[in-house]
Formats: structure tokens, sequence, C-alpha cells
């Protein structure tokens, strides 16, 4: 008899521990977001040990977020003034795609354009100072150079004429610009065909820039773009120390971003049949 409880005994111990329970359950899934972001949830399970388990559910539900990203969208234009003071000019017109690029859905159009401008009309004559940037900006009535007498530029008649401008568009002029490659206003003395320096001032010599104005950085993080637009104070782009383009366009937001965050937060919710 006693042998007998001694087999028993142990196959009754082992019937105690395989009798049926719960695992602990397994981590969640991935948040589940049937638009691909905003609300979703996610899921955990357990496994019955030891036979069919009566109470309780092998699935866990749970509430969770995946934060959407906003879509591409245009920042606001920035703007560059009129780069001359008169007569014909342009403004430059920058833009941001932020969160996208140029194109995409959210960003159609361009991100750069030219708009033209008119302050006021030119004057015939500049007889006080010669513009740099502008092609026969001076056509004043200065007759002498060096201390010589200017010679009159004449249609077809002159022996020298600056780079590739023709002689009767200087006809009737003493000391005038041909504009910047050419340098400042300058005339044909009578008792040479030598180029002398009429010494007429640069208009407007103490223009200066001003500092960028910045548009949005095209991204929040890893890396983007914006540009920076710039006018000239008190002259027009080429006169004083405004040489060089009105717009830049340089890195921002350059640190790294942040890994995804696992967003699912723990909470009861609908539980889910087993499968």
């Amino acid at each position: 008899m006693r042998g007998m409880f001694e087999l028993v005994l142990p196959l009754f111990f082992v019937g105690l521990v395989s009798a049926q329970s719960w695992s602990e359950f397994s981590p969640p899934t991935d948040c589940i977001v049937p638009r691909g972001c905003g609300k979703g949830f996610s899921l955990s399970v357990r496994s019955c040990i030891g036979g069919p388990c009566t109470t309780g559910e092998n699935v866990l539900q749970s509430d969770c977020t995946v934060p959407c990203l906003p879509l591409p969208s245009w920042s606001d234009w920035v703007e560059s003034s009129c780069d001359k003071r008169c007569g014909d000019g342009s403004i430059k017109r920058v833009r941001q795609c932020v969160n996208g690029l140029p194109g995409e859905v959210g960003c159609p159009g361009i991100d750069v354009e030219d708009v033209s401008c008119v302050l006021r009309p030119c004057p015939e004559r500049y007889t006080d100072c010669y513009e740099p940037s502008v092609s026969h900006s001076y056509i004043g009535t200065i007759e002498r150079a060096g201390g010589k007498r200017c010679k009159m530029w004449s249609a077809g008649k002159s022996t020298f004429k600056p780079g590739n401008h023709p002689a009767a568009n200087l006809a009737g002029r003493l000391c005038r610009s041909p504009g910047t490659p050419m340098g400042p206003p300058f005339c044909q003395t009578t008792s040479s065909f030598v180029a002398t320096d009429c010494g007429i001032p640069v208009c407007n010599p103490n223009a200066s820039w001003s500092d960028y104005t910045w548009s949005t950085c095209s991204q929040s993080c890893g890396g983007g773009t914006r540009t920076g637009v710039r006018e000239c104070i008190d002259g027009d782009v080429g006169q004083g120390t405004c040489i060089g383009p009105v717009s830049t366009t340089e890195m921002c937001n350059t640190e790294d971003c942040p890994p995804p965050e696992d967003a699912c937060f723990s909470g009861s919710g609908p539980v889910m049949p087993p499968p």
C-alpha cells in the first residue's frame, strides 16, 4: 500500500502544477491605425497553460495614438525691394514649401519669381552722378576730362568706341558711361584716342545692404533650407557696398530628427475575441 501512495502522490502534485493558468501578456504590438495616423490600438496576447482557461481573455486591446505630420504648405512670400530707383526694375519673391518640396501636394506652383516694378520714371539725364549698373546712365554736359577737351562722339566717324556700343548710340555726347564693363563715364579727348575718366561721382556711394529677412525653414529637423532676401538701403544694387546678389539660401534645422516614439499608452479598450 505504501508503494502505491508513493506512486500516486507525485502524479497528484503534477496535476496541480499542470492546472490551467494564463501566461504573462506579450509586449504590445505597434500601434495599428486604420487611417495611417491619429487614434488606433495595440494588441497584447497571452496563452492558457495546461488546457482551456474558463475565465479571462487571451487578447488585450489598448488605446494608442500615432501623431499626424502636417501636410506640406507654402510659407508667406518674402520680397526684396525694387532693384531700380527709377525706370524698369524687378522684385524677387521667394517662398518655402514647409514639410515638403515644391510641386508636391500642398505646394503647387513655383518657389521663386521675379515681379516687375517701377518706382518712378528715370530723368532723361543724370548730371550729378552715374549708376554703375545702368548702361549709358550718365549723358551729362561735361566737356573736359583730365584737363583736356572731350571730343563729341559722331555716328560712323569715331575711330574709338567703347566695347560693342555702336557709334550711332554715342552720337552727340561728350562724356558718358557705356555701362558696367567699361567702368565710370569717360570721353575721348581731342588730343588722343584714349578714353579719359570724366571724374563723375557714383550715385549714392553710402548705399549699404540691410540684414537678411529669412523665410521659414523648409523642415523642422533633419536639415532644411531657408532663403534670405536683403535690400539696398539709400541706393540701388550696384551702388555703395550693395554688391552681390539680393537673395541667398542656407541650411537650417540641421539637428537630427528624434526617433519615432512608441506613441502607445496603456489603457483598457474593447477586447477582441481570440483568433
